[in-house]
């Protein structure tokens, strides 16, 4: 009569350990998540639309090589080159912030539509493992490009910023 109890309590215990493991276990999901054929490297992305798709910041990994991307869309014509001095700084829910600048050059892109024109500009910042770290210990609370000797700022929702933490320690995971 005992054994039998025994075993049930052992299998339920055994069941609830793997469950609660099961549970802290985080699930990385990408974007992005492929081999590079000519180099044989595992390359991982994954995008985050701060406001719709008028900006969009991307977290991107290819072994030792960290970067962050942007994606904005401008309604009208910009006619000017973001710069090597040109920022992305992100704030962290810590107060801290990390800056990031672009790896080259980079020109806007401008298409007439039914509505107008609209010009996009798609830039890429080299970012250190450091700063991914960073970004793992704490949400992003708000964007800020800084390009063409404007700036452009985007809060970052709570929800959202929990997400890019969550894909920052995802991104770090080898």
């Amino acid at each position: 009569m005992l054994k039998p109890i025994l075993k049930s309590s052992m299998f339920l215990i055994t069941f609830l350990i793997f469950s609660i493991t099961d549970l802290s276990a985080q699930k990385c999901k990408f974007d992005f998540d492929k081999e590079d054929p000519i180099s044989n490297e595992r390359v991982r992305r994954n995008i985050y639309k701060l406001k719709k798709q008028a900006f969009t910041v991307s977290y991107y990994r290819k072994k030792d090589e960290y970067k962050l991307e942007l994606n904005i869309l401008f309604a009208g014509t910009r006619n000017f080159n973001v710069t090597t001095s040109d920022q992305l700084v992100l704030k962290l829910e810590n107060g801290e912030t990390i800056t990031v600048y672009p790896s080259k050059e980079f020109s806007p892109v401008s298409q007439a539509t039914g509505a107008g024109v609209l010009t996009v500009f798609a830039i890429s910042y080299n970012a250190t493992q450091e700063q991914f770290e960073l970004l793992a210990s704490s949400g992003v609370t708000h964007a800020r490009s800084n390009m063409g000797g404007q700036s452009f700022d985007v809060p970052v929702k709570a929800k959202m910023g929990e997400k890019m933490k969550q894909g920052a320690n995802c991104i770090l995971e080898d």
